[in-house]
């Protein structure tokens, strides 16, 4: 896992983390989502059938955080999303 930290125009600094696809590279990124040692950001949630929409606004770079496009629904679970 790779870290990278900034502050180029603010006093603000940003933490990317980055894991592979290892096992315990995974687990350790997830262990510090649970304890609030990072805070991933969430750009949109589309539905399956929009993961070409997905694909696009990834493709973009104007997003703001991760994009993520899920597999079932999430309404009413507090996230921001693209719902049609």
């Amino acid at each position: 896992m790779r870290s990278v930290l900034t502050s180029t125009f603010t006093d603000k600094s940003a933490i990317f983390s980055f894991a592979g696809e290892k096992e315990e590279e995974l687990l350790a990124l997830k262990e510090m989502i649970e304890t609030g040692k990072i805070k991933p950001i969430v750009d949109t949630i589309y539905s399956i059938d929009q993961a070409a929409e997905a694909h696009r606004r990834v493709e973009t770079e104007q997003r703001l955080g991760i994009v993520v496009i899920s597999v079932r629904s999430h309404e009413g679970n507090g996230m921001p999303g693209k719902e049609e």
